[in-house]
């Protein structure tokens, strides 16, 4: 007997077995959490909790943000081993039932990720319905999906340039920087030169500061509001310490911009500009 007949026979289960039962429609989920988010939002505004919305709010939609993540990087692990089993070649009956299972547990996770990329792109419009912000993840990057266009953090689109690969995490267009000051509030004025410069760039990547007020989440509800790919540059204070805005304007220069459009004169935007003039990139300040 092999030892697939054995374990069929004894009952044995190693956890990873897939689930025989239907997975929900991508559309039955998301109108799930919409409905959920509303819900709450409902029985928690005019009330003496209206104060914790916007922290359940955003916690609700990071969660279902990291369960993808967890998901997607469980199924690029299991791919590689698909690339593994089929590099070794072996034909016998015990690599042929294995790769098998691999490609339909592989099938599996590609299945749920569909699923939970529709309910994390329907919890990300209800948060920025209900609050007013745009919701951005503080770690990781979000893809496109039905409900929002790709929002990536500088890491993962680094690692893809790096590895030339035109994935998600590195999305075809005209890479365009959009930087600003912290303290800019005009929201109109920002989204009116932004739609000039799309007009110029059609296809533009929005690269921009990746700060949490001021002029990214400015930049960040525009880029959604026009179906934009974006990608956030925040400071990596952990790796740069004191010098890591400095630090970040070097990386984010090395994306080779059709353009650089600014905002602002705080001390952080000017250093991008005099870099950005020492490498003749063009430069539109406003």
């Amino acid at each position: 007997m092999t030892p697939y007949e054995i374990a069929e026979l004894t009952g044995f289960d190693d956890g990873n077995r897939i689930p025989s039962l239907p997975i929900p429609e991508p559309e039955a989920l998301a109108a799930l959490v919409t409905d959920s988010h509303t819900a709450i939002s409902e029985c928690l505004l005019n009330t003496g909790l209206e104060g914790d919305l916007e922290a359940l709010l955003w916690a609700q939609t990071n969660a279902w943000h990291r369960l993808l993540s967890d998901l997607e990087r469980r199924a690029d692990s299991l791919r590689s081993q698909i690339k593994d089993l089929i590099e070794r070649g072996d034909t016998s009956e015990i690599g042929t039932v294995e790769l098998e299972q691999k490609m339909e547990e592989a099938k599996h996770y590609d299945a749920r990720i569909e699923v939970f990329t529709e309910a994390l792109g329907a919890a990300v419009v209800c948060y920025e319905k209900e609050i007013g912000r745009p919701w951005f993840p503080r770690t990781g990057s979000i893809k496109g999906n039905n409900y929002t266009a790709a929002r990536l953090n500088a890491r993962d689109y680094l690692k893809a340039a790096a590895n030339k690969k035109n994935t998600a995490n590195f999305p075809a267009g005209t890479p365009v920087i959009a930087f600003g000051d912290r303290s800019i509030e005009d929201y109109n004025r920002v989204w009116r030169i932004l739609d000039a410069v799309l007009k110029q760039f059609p296809d533009l990547v929005l690269h921009h500061p990746g700060d949490t007020k001021g002029f990214s989440v400015i930049a960040t509800a525009w880029a959604n509001a026009r179906n934009r790919a974006q990608v956030a540059w925040p400071p990596d204070f952990n790796k740069d310490k004191r010098s890591a805005a400095f630090k970040r304007n070097e990386r984010i220069l090395t994306i080779e911009p059709a353009c650089i459009v600014t905002f602002g004169s705080e001390p952080i935007t000017l250093n991008l500009i005099q870099k950005a003039e020492r490498q003749k990139i063009l430069i539109v300040q406003r």
